[in-house]
């Protein structure tokens, strides 16, 4: 099955890299969510779409037209994890907006899998990764971002609306720096063994910690003692919504494996209110 999760999700930016909208729209589910970035508004699929006014994938054959189609796209993956029904895919985004205008976009991509009509469908794609940093990108381009950032906006008021503007800008608010200490913390407790500085970080003992997503939950309180992490070492780790994603080596049970880690925060507590680690690469891309 994890093979036929896999190839299923790369067949996005096989067509992504040709602009081939019907393909890329055939790999999702009926009833779909894309979080592109997380923490923005999500484009909807299956339910009532009032701009075409009938039930369908009116939202997602937007969401192509505007940030898709005008755009070279190339995904430079590092690496592919299977767990469940879930693919994570550790990546930089490489986007062309004009010739003289190119981002690098590090991100975290994860694809929630259902099975329809006997084949296996995209059901929540969530893109982990910043806003403002890839806005200081464009900036930095000086002159030469001014078409792009106009076409773009255009092409935002046309396709997604004022609504839908708005909607994409609430990206710029996240957990941020305070969502990335609590994961520094969590994974130096779990480091050191201590107990106390590792409960400290969770909302309470009831959160979820999954080691790895698709395995039983454990609850906080049985991490040192049950999930078999002897070491965690901390790699790129990005802000998006109320979640926190991280690039992670881990040494299970004298076993070292490389993939991901998912925090998703109360945004008013700060504290944590699951943990999701994704490990056993299965291929490289």
């Amino acid at each position: 099955m994890a093979n036929e999760l896999l190839e299923q999700v790369k067949k996005s930016p096989a067509a992504v890299a040709v602009h081939d909208k019907r393909a890329w729209m055939s790999i999702f589910a009926k009833y779909h969510v894309v979080e592109d970035p997380v923490g923005s508004t999500p484009h909807v699929g299956g339910l009532y779409d009032n701009a075409t006014g009938a039930r369908g994938d009116g939202a997602l054959s937007r969401f192509f037209d505007c940030f898709i189609q005008p755009n070279k796209i190339g995904f430079d993956v590092l690496q592919d994890v299977v767990c469940g029904n879930h693919v994570v895919r550790d990546l930089n985004i490489n986007i062309e907006m004009s010739p003289a205008v190119k981002v690098t976009v590090p991100m975290h991509l994860l694809y929630e899998l259902t099975e329809e009509d006997g084949e296996w469908k995209i059901q929540r794609l969530a893109a982990h990764w910043e806003l403002m940093p890839m806005m200081g990108q464009l900036f930095g381009k000086g002159f030469a971002c001014a078409g792009v950032l106009t076409g773009l906006t255009v092409r935002m008021l046309k396709l997604q609306g004022i609504g839908g503007m708005l909607g994409f800008s609430k990206a710029v608010f996240n957990i941020g720096n305070a969502g990335k200490t609590g994961v520094h913390q969590m994974l130096r407790a779990i480091n050191g063994g201590e107990m106390s500085d590792l409960m400290s970080q969770f909302e309470s003992d009831a959160a979820c910690v999954y080691v790895p997503y698709g395995d039983e939950p454990i609850c906080p309180s049985q991490v040192i003692e049950k999930s078999g992490i002897e070491k965690i070492a901390l790699g790129k780790i990005l802000a998006a919504g109320d979640t926190v994603t991280a690039s992670v080596t881990i040494k299970v049970a004298g076993d070292e494996k490389s993939g991901v880690l998912m925090a998703d925060f109360n945004r008013k507590t700060k504290k944590i209110m699951s943990a999701r680690f994704y490990f056993d690469q299965l291929a490289e891309a």
